[in-house]
């Protein structure tokens, strides 16, 4: 079954007019550093086969990102690398579940299609909690200590939070169940705005020792067709997943790592990070102008925006703007069980797009 991200998708290719807010894939260019790489790769003859788990210079340089996170256990050797984030989180959680002892997954919703997708691809169940129910926008911890069973395997977390774009502090992510497993997708750790300051909490040690940490350059360096993800975790879980990448995927493009390596070795935070607070500010300036409630977004780059007043499905919703207003959006459904919510992103629009995208929806549902 096709997702609602995807289905999204491959309709709005079919009309060059419609404006994209439905993409979280960034209009930056890549920097001069890692086009230099990939030409050089390709120079090199550098297009063959590497270790499964990725090249020795880039898993180093990746345990070394995590390592300046705090993330003290991370090491060449329980460090692997990934055709990006999204395959890296699904072998995560199938080889959690390989063990057979344990098999529900507790899941913090709104959250990331794939978690949920891959649990129940692979044998396990998950309990989902709403992060939204009473207007605070995180977690309520004590919540999610209760629903912790003898069979509860692990938590996801994933802040900054897509769609939310929600940063929950350390002091709340400290407060995470014992004794499980706690995945920690921070595929947006880098896209983080003002004076907040990302913080991992695989960082401490009552949780370092059960946490799985997946980060990507696809985010942090507009390198998302370059397919580069990166995880680490401790050895028992990172050789189970070289298992399954050597016997079902195979290494990351060769290419790809070159690049991976430029982009680590030459700058951490997204060029273009000012640009992107501009279109939130925008955005949240014209949400805040209609009275559209949203929880406000501290990272990543959407908004999560409530227009359930409109009496409509998120599913109408999105149609609606994308047949008559050629702006297309997500609906909130996707995330979890949040009809006539919709998802904004601004990472592939200027501020020209943008305010163009907006005075269209208005139009359609202001008339």
């Amino acid at each position: 079954m096709v997702s609602q991200l995807a289905q999204m998708f491959e309709e709005v290719q079919k009309d060059s007019d419609v404006i994209h807010l439905e993409i979280g894939d960034l209009d930056f260019s890549v920097s001069f550093a890692i086009d230099q790489a990939l030409r050089q790769a390709i120079d090199e003859g550098k297009t063959h086969y590497t270790s499964i788990a990725g090249t020795s210079e880039l898993r180093r340089l990746a345990a070394q990102d995590f390592q300046q996170d705090g993330i003290k256990t991370a090491n060449p050797e329980n460090t692997i690398i990934g055709a990006g984030a999204k395959p890296l989180i699904s072998l995560a959680i199938r080889a959690l579940l390989a063990d057979k002892t344990k098999n529900e997954f507790i899941i913090l919703d709104p959250s990331y299609p794939t978690y949920k997708r891959a649990v129940l691809n692979y044998g396990g169940i998950y309990r989902a909690i709403d992060t939204l129910a009473r207007g605070f926008y995180y977690p309520f911890f004590g919540e999610i200590d209760k629903a912790v069973f003898s069979n509860t395997k692990c938590v996801i977390v994933n802040y900054p939070n897509n769609p939310t774009g929600i940063v929950c502090s350390l002091e709340q992510l400290a407060r995470l169940p014992e004794d499980v497993w706690i995945l920690f997708d921070e595929a947006y750790c880098r896209l983080v705005y003002n004076s907040t300051v990302y913080l991992s909490a695989a960082a401490l040690p009552q949780i370092a020792k059960r946490a799985i940490v997946i980060r990507s350059c696809s985010k942090t360096y507009a390198m998302s067709g370059l397919r580069i993800g990166y995880l680490t975790a401790p050895q028992e879980i990172t050789d189970k997943i070289i298992d399954l990448l050597s016997d079902e995927f195979g290494c990351p493009s060769s290419i790809s790592q070159e690049a991976a390596v430029a982009a680590l070795s030459n700058g951490r935070i997204t060029e273009g990070l000012g640009r992107l607070n501009a279109r939130k500010h925008y955005l949240c300036n014209w949400l805040d102008n209609h009275a559209i409630s949203y929880p406000k977004p501290q990272g990543a780059f959407y908004v999560f925006a409530d227009f359930s007043s409109w009496r409509m499905t998120s599913e109408e919703i999105a149609e609606k703007l994308l047949l008559e207003a050629k702006v297309a959006v997500t609906p909130g459904t996707a995330f979890g069980d949040y009809d006539g919510w919709i998802r904004l992103s601004y990472a592939s629009v200027g501020l020209n797009q943008l305010e163009k995208a907006l005075n269209r929806i208005e139009k359609v549902l202001f008339k």
